[in-house]
């Protein structure tokens, strides 16, 4: 799940953040956090600001970033362009400690949620961002082989805080509701689609099988918490298959949260 951060969070955000340092050291990226950034004070802010979020799954914090709604100072000046001047909001301190998969697509995919959620309830609002940016070290190989996955674009060079450069992106928001398709196996319904919005399980749609059957179950699983349906309906066996379309909708969240599947 991901959740807003709070004090109690801090011992293990600096832990994370320590993880974070020592791979990016490990791999090529040693000066884009040094010793000690993001700070302790910085970190403290996002938790002050109610900016601060960290992925956790069974009381582990196995991930962290923090989301600035608004203009981000640095990127007023680039040497390059960007490619609008529609609102956006900014990842920044985006980190894991390798403990949960796909930290940075749930990260994306949750941001992209609350503008959703946000556009629900003021179609009116001018204000919501429409773009998402985020900025990383050159040295940072492997972020930049996930932003590019995740279908940024390269805009130019922006100057951070300490006089150094990175190299900025920018993805556009869907607008539309994204949903996560899954391929069954061993069952009579061929496809189980979904979506998840802050951890809570929605729109779940079976494809073929007994509709009266996979209809109930995905009425009852309507806004559950994801791993509480994992809990729930793992192992459920059908006329001695090994599996049933429940299990296969566990099955099918597991990779989710493994960042397997992707919307």
């Amino acid at each position: 799940m991901i959740r807003k951060a709070v004090r109690e969070d801090l011992p293990a955000l600096l832990e994370l953040y320590e993880a974070a340092r020592a791979f990016m050291r490990a791999n090529g990226n040693p000066m884009q956090w040094g010793t000690n950034r993001p700070s302790r004070t910085l970190i403290e802010e996002d938790i002050r600001l109610g900016r601060g979020y960290v992925v956790e799954e069974d009381g582990h914090i196995g991930g962290a970033f923090a989301l600035i709604f608004g203009i981000e100072p640095t990127y007023l000046d680039i040497d390059g362009a960007w490619p609008d001047d529609a609102p956006y909001v900014t990842i920044h301190r985006i980190a894991g400690d390798g403990s949960i998969r796909g930290v940075m697509e749930r990260c994306l995919h949750f941001t992209e949620a609350l503008v959703r959620q946000e556009r629900l309830r003021d179609p009116s609002r001018e204000d919501l961002p429409e773009s998402i940016r985020i900025d990383t070290h050159a040295d940072n190989r492997v972020m930049r082989h996930i932003l590019e996955k995740q279908g940024f674009r390269y805009c130019g060079i922006i100057i951070v805080d300490d006089g150094t450069p990175r190299l900025a992106f920018q993805r556009n928001i869907r607008k539309e509701q994204r949903m996560y398709s899954y391929k069954t196996h061993g069952t009579c319904s061929q496809q189980i689609l979904f979506d998840v919005v802050d951890n809570k399980l929605r729109n779940v749609q079976f494809i073929s099988g007994c509709h009266g059957n996979t209809q109930g179950v995905a009425a009852l699983v309507e806004g559950m918490d994801v791993d509480e349906v994992v809990r729930r309906l793992k192992g459920i066996d059908c006329h001695g298959k090994g599996t049933s379309c429940p299990d296969q909708l566990a099955t099918a969240l597991l990779q989710y949260k493994e960042g397997i599947l992707t919307a």
